[in-house]
């Protein structure tokens, strides 16, 4: 569609581009995060798993390149042209090859910007001054600043803004609710299944913390093996069945039929995409992933999690994991416990991908109570994990309609006076 909106260089607009400091500053345990591009995903800044650098290195690191609220981080290399806003976090530095962009206000709101560097109109430059290179493909810090794109009147960014920030707002809220309740489930699942805290507090004779049915629950001492009494050790395979996908170009996709996604490692890490293979739901029903479903990725970076992105074909190298006698919220943290031994034994494989095997399930260790203390320990953590995983599925839907209206917005097919009542 048409619109009477200017089209403006970004240097036109007043956008400036921040260069970082072309070298990597030395590791320490405590300081400031060094924001590199591992960490720009989903168009947000994991600063979880950024590298810290020290007190000296962070002023040196930002001397130039300061971060301020409502700036843009842009990845010129490996994944070129994907951008993650400031919020109000700034106290990072920025690593190679990620510059920051920097709206004066003047013809672009600096709130603004960041759906503007989402926009197909910026993806359509990305294309054009893209160099593809043999390895890496980058962008020129010198192109930037001449990227060409239509720049609405401030009201109208105003509401744009307004309206898509709100919905990707929901969505970092629903993020952070899980983040607490994940720690929540987590704490507990230890304090009653690893380290026995209630268990150990009774045999000491400390006063009662929790509510008196649950506490009866617990027995009053641990046995000789260290375990609560009448509760048991089982391994880890015989408390759930691990399904391994399937090769799935034995079930292709029929063009012009109905198919599903391939659910790989990288659709586990990163959800669907445009990329994603396709298959023919065919299948063997078991083989069918659908949402509040766990999947376990046994070889690369192993990874485990609840899948929330809709109908899919279960690949090989993931497991499915159920179970008929126990429920889901105790299976999945058992998973969790032992994770990092499995990536620890993942690692220390001599091949190009790690991996673990079936008998290193059978070797991780499970304690599990008696059926009727198992289903009253799940009306407290159950909730718990199915509220995290309701949270995902709105998260999904919320973000689709933000992807939905962000082009539409930006290119003046759907008018700000259409959507002012989303933002009211």
């Amino acid at each position: 569609m048409t619109t009477s909106w200017e089209t403006m260089s970004l240097k036109q607009a007043g956008v400036a581009l921040i260069d970082c400091v072309h070298a990597t500053p030395n590791p320490v345990a405590f300081g400031y995060p060094y924001v590199a591009i591992p960490q720009m995903t989903g168009g947000r800044i994991a600063f979880d798993d950024a590298r810290q650098i020290s007190a000296d290195d962070f002023a040196t690191w930002t001397k130039k390149a300061r971060p301020k609220k409502h700036d843009i981080v842009l990845s010129r290399r490996t994944n070129p042209g994907v951008t993650a806003p400031v919020g109000d976090r700034v106290d990072f530095a920025v690593g190679q090859n990620l510059v920051l962009l920097r709206a004066d206000g003047l013809h672009i709101l600096p709130e603004f910007l960041r759906w503007l560097a989402t926009s197909p109109q910026w993806w359509a430059q990305i294309d054009k001054f893209m160099n593809v290179g043999a390895i890496f493909n980058s962008l020129r810090c010198s192109d930037v600043p001449n990227f060409l794109l239509p720049i609405p009147p401030i009201t109208d960014q105003r509401t744009i803004a307004a309206v898509l920030s709100a919905l990707d707002n929901k969505i970092e809220l629903n993020r952070r609710m899980n983040e607490t309740l994940e720690a929540s489930a987590r704490a507990l699942f230890r304090d009653w299944f690893v380290d026995f805290g209630p268990t150990r507090a009774k045999a000491e004779g400390q006063p009662a913390w929790l509510a008196p049915d649950l506490w009866s629950l617990f027995p009053d001492r641990l046995g000789d093996d260290g375990v609560p009494e009448g509760w048991q050790m089982k391994p880890l395979d015989k408390i759930a069945e691990f399904l391994n996908g399937l090769a799935l170009q034995k079930y292709p996709a029929v063009p012009g039929e109905k198919d599903i996604p391939v659910i790989k490692i990288a659709e586990m890490r990163s959800g669907i995409s445009a990329n994603s293979n396709r298959a023919s739901p065919g299948l063997p029903s078991k083989y069918i992933i659908e949402d509040g479903d766990f999947l376990f990725s046994w070889s690369g970076s192993l990874l485990a999690k609840f899948w929330t992105g809709g109908r899919g074909a279960l690949n090989q190298h993931l497991f499915k994991v159920t179970s008929l006698e126990y429920p889901a919220w105790f299976y999945t943290h058992w998973v969790w416990h032992h994770l990092e031994d499995f990536q620890m034994i993942a690692a220390s494989k001599a091949t190009t991908m790690g991996h673990i095997q079936r008998g290193h399930l059978s070797a991780a260790t499970t304690i599990c109570p008696p059926q009727p203390s198992v289903v009253a320990f799940g009306e407290i953590i159950a909730p718990l994990q199915q509220r995290m995983i309701d949270n995902l599925i709105e998260s999904r839907t919320l973000a689709a309609t933000r992807d939905a209206l962000l082009p539409r917005l930006m290119s003046g097919e759907l008018r700000v006076r259409d959507v002012e009542a989303l933002a009211a």
